[in-house]
């Protein structure tokens, strides 16, 4: 009686939502169970992030470069906020 009750107040849609959802849960876990046991071929390579050119930098530019990295590592976040 309680599955005839639900079917009577949801919507079609949720209920054809729920279904697919209960139907591939189970799949979906073993799917990714296995790929964790079994990863296959990874293959990892580097970028780099960031890779500044030192050489255009000014003295002045470099000096606030670390003293900014001083602060944050101090444990201090050095944010300005600049006027228009």
């Amino acid at each position: 009686m309680r599955i005839i009750r639900i079917l009577t107040r949801e919507s079609p849609l949720s209920l054809a939502r729920e279904v697919m959802w209960r139907a591939t849960r189970g799949w979906r876990k073993r799917r990714i169970l296995a790929r964790i046991e079994h990863p296959g071929d990874v293959k990892f390579r580097y970028i780099p992030y960031y890779d500044p050119d030192l050489q255009c930098l000014s003295e002045h530019t470099k000096t606030l470069i670390v003293a900014f990295a001083d602060e944050i590592q101090a444990g201090r976040y050095p944010f300005w906020v600049m006027a228009r």
